[in-house]
Parts: structure tokens; C-alpha cells; sequence
């Protein structure tokens, strides 16, 4: 990040009455005149109660340290032992929005630079400039429709990985939603970039062909849910206990929506335009399965989650031809993803992508330690920059360092 941005400061004790003088020594140290970051403690990384700031300047640093707003400041106990294990987590379409990530594009080298070759690949498969997302006054309309939308979220979220890998992070495990299960197949080496370009830019086309669809967030679980479907939609994705996402006909999912309001349970739109993951999909299998089937996978380096079963991917399933082509169509089992991810031992996941989407479905889910989210949801007015910053802060009092 450029020197003149966000800075965190890191604060620590071996308990909460040290962490509380270490940072009244850091408010008295600041103070003074010609004071300087550097003029602070290191902790150590034997102390567990743990405090982040976020901040511009010295004077800043001052006034947040005297105030602890909750939007700058973090304050928790890292795990015990330290975790020694972090998962990416990737978004999945509906979580693109206009103007994200800019403030990345424009401060960080290596994002700006992976972004740019995403673009390029872009441009010649969809012809089609995927920097168009980083306007935030780009429409609504052009977001939502899986070219710009599929396109950019693809890249964003590959570029934003590459940040991480820069800065030390060596993730232990990989998953996606949806579109996201690409970008994890290709850092895994599963998918060469090129060919995740292609197949993602072949997806985002047919399904922009589709007959008009919707889909639809239902705060129901699968067993509860199951009862009510009708034809024409189908489950989309499995997220969590409370949760599933429903896609099909305009009129059935419309139909359903109608049902599930007046049996009092919450829906919301999800804002992608097409009906992914539904048998509206079906006509377009056959294109899309000839070139999956044109390009060479190969076993994952990385474990990565599959959204097919909700287990690990083996090498077997990497491999396999017809996985993509399944994966297009099958529900996303992102629940039974997330409980095969943690049930190993301890894992910090990450969302690395834009808004938070994941990193909400993943406490639904009771995932512990509480994840990290990379980038601000759209909503959130503090600068995307900050956000950035405040992540890495978040991640190490989890117990997590990185550069």
C-alpha cells in the first residue's frame, strides 16, 4: 500500500490490564513532539490480548487511540495455540459491485498488475473490458449481467489473492462459491489462468444468453425448504443452517416468493442476471462440456473444497472432464463445504473478493475464529483502502502474521 495511506499499529499484553498500558504508552509516545510509528513497541508475539488501530497520520493515531472508534480499532485475544492453518475463501456471483476494488487498483502494484492480465485475457474472450468495474458509477444493469459481472468478480478476486501470496500468506486450503471455485482451481494449479479465463468467459456468455431467470436468498434451511419447491426452480446453494438460494422460471421463483411470505420467512433477490445453477443451465451444457473437456487439470497443489459434494477435492474429480459441467448445473454445497474446511483443526478463513458474503455465511455456519473479509461491503462508507489495511490487523490478532 502507497506510504502515505492507512497505517496499523499492533498493540499486545499478556493480559488485558497490560494490553491496556501498553496502549496508554503508545497514546503518550504519539503525543510528543516529532513523534513517529517507529517510536513504538513491537510486541511480542507471545502476547495473546491483542489491539489493532487504524490511522493516516500521528495526529490520527492520537485521536483514535483516545477514542478506540469501533470502525478503527480491533481488540481481541489470539486463539490459543496460535492457528497454523488459513483458508481463502472465494465470492461467488452476486457479490460484484460497481467500483470495486479501486482504490487497490490504484495503490497496489501487484494487484493492478494481475488485474490487468486478467483484463487482457478478458478482452480477447468476451471482448470486453473488465476495468469497467472499477467506476463506481458503472450501471447497475452492466454489473449484473454475467460478463461484467462473472469477468470482473473473476479477476478482482485473482488479483487480490496474488496481494495476499505477496505479503507471506501461504494459504492451507481453498475455497469457492460458485464463480469462486475457479479462481481456487486456478491458484491450486488445477486450472491454468488461460483456460479458467476461458471457461469462465464461455459461462458468463451462455448463461447471458438464458431465458429470463431469477434467483432468490431464502432464509430457510435445505430440510425445511425442501418441502416447498415446485417446478421450475431449483436449490441453487446449500449456505448454511439458515439459509439457501433458489433459481429458475421468473414465474415459479416469483410463485415461491409469494408462498415463503406469507409463511413469514425472509427472502431477498439475489442481483445477478441469470438463473445459475437451475435447469434453465441445461441447454447450454453440451456447449460448455466440449470445451471443458478441451483443456488439461491437473491434481491440486492446495487442498481445495469442492462445491459439487462439500468435501475435498480429489485428484480423481480434478481431473475429471465432466466436473466443470456438473459444477454449472449441482446445487453449491457451500455448508458441507465449510464444516469439511474446519473440521480438520483450527482454520482463520479469509474472504478474498469483494463484501462480506462469505465471511456472514461462515459465522451462520458457527465457523470460530471469527473470519476476515479482505475488502468493505458496498454499504460500508469507510474507505475500501481502510478496510484492506484493517484486515491484515484483524488477521494477526487472530493469531496470523502477515508483511
Amino acid at each position: 500500500m502507497a506510504a502515505d495511506s492507512w497505517h496499523v499499529l499492533r498493540l499486545a499484553g499478556d493480559d488485558a490490564e497490560e494490553l491496556e498500558r501498553a496502549t496508554t504508552e503508545a497514546y503518550e509516545r504519539l503525543r510528543k513532539p516529532n513523534a513517529s510509528f517507529a517510536d513504538l513497541r513491537r510486541p511480542a508475539d507471545s502476547q495473546r490480548h491483542r489491539r489493532v488501530v487504524l490511522c493516516q497520520t500521528v495526529d490520527d493515531a492520537v485521536t483514535t487511540l483516545r477514542k478506540q472508534p469501533s470502525r478503527f480499532v480491533r481488540t481481541a485475544e489470539a486463539p490459543r495455540p496460535a492457528p497454523d492453518r488459513i483458508g481463502f475463501m472465494f465470492p461467488g456471483g452476486g457479490a460484484q459491485h460497481a467500483g470495486m476494488a479501486t482504490q487497490l487498483y490504484e495503490r497496489e502494484p501487484v494487484f493492478r498488475g494481475h488485474f490487468d492480465d486478467c483484463a487482457r485475457r478478458f478482452r480477447d474472450a468476451l471482448d470486453l473490458d473488465v476495468h469497467a468495474c472499477l467506476d463506481p458509477d458503472v450501471a447497475l444493469s452492466a454489473m449484473e449481467r454475467p460478463p461484467l459481472g462473472l469477468g470482473s468478480l473473476f479477476a478482482t478476486s485473482y488479483a487480490l489473492a496474488q496481494v495476499w501470496l505477496a505479503r507471506g500468506l501461504r494459504p492451507s486450503l481453498l475455497i469457492g462459491h460458485s464463480l469462486g471455485e475457479y479462481v481456487a482451481a486456478t491458484l491450486a494449479g488445477v486450472l491454468e489462468l488461460g483456460d479458467a479465463v476461458r471457461l469462465v468467459a464461455l459461462r458468463a456468455q451462455l448463461m447471458d444468453g438464458l431465458p429470463s431467470g431469477e434467483m432468490l436468498i431464502v432464509q430457510l434451511g435445505h430440510a425445511g425448504l425442501e418441502p416447498l419447491m415446485r417446478p421450475g426452480v431449483s436449490v441453487a446453494a446449500i449456505n448454511s443452517p439458515t439459509q439457501c438460494v433458489v433459481s429458475g422460471h421468473v414465474e415459479a421463483v416469483r410463485a415461491l416468493e409469494l408462498d415463503l411470505a406469507q409463511r413469514e420467512v425472509t427472502v431477498r433477490r439475489l442481483r445477478f442476471g441469470a438463473a445459475a445453477h437451475s435447469e434453465l443451465i441445461e441447454d447450454v451444457l453440451d456447449e460448455f462440456d466440449r470445451l471443458a473437456r478441451s483443456i488439461r487439470t491437473r491434481p491440486p497443489s492446495i487442498p481445495v473444497v469442492s462445491n459439487l459434494s462439500g468435501g475435498w477435492l480429489s485428484s480423481a474429480e480434478a481431473i475429471d472432464p465432466s466436473y466443470w459441467t456438473h459444477h454449472l448445473r449441482s446445487p453449491v454445497r457451500f455448508a458441507d463445504g465449510l464444516a469439511a474446511a474446519t473440521g480438520a483443526g483450527q482454520v482463520v478463513l479469509l474472504e478474498v473478493g469483494p463484501g462480506t458474503t462469505l465471511s456472514t455465511l461462515a459465522r451462520q455456519n458457527g465457523v470460530s475464529p471469527d473470519p476476515v473479509s479482505s475488502l468493505r461491503h458496498p454499504l460500508d462508507p469507510r474507505p475500501e483502502a481502510a478496510v484492506f489495511a484493517l484486515s491484515s490487523g484483524e488477521l494477526w490478532i487472530r493469531g496470523v502474521d502477515v508483511d
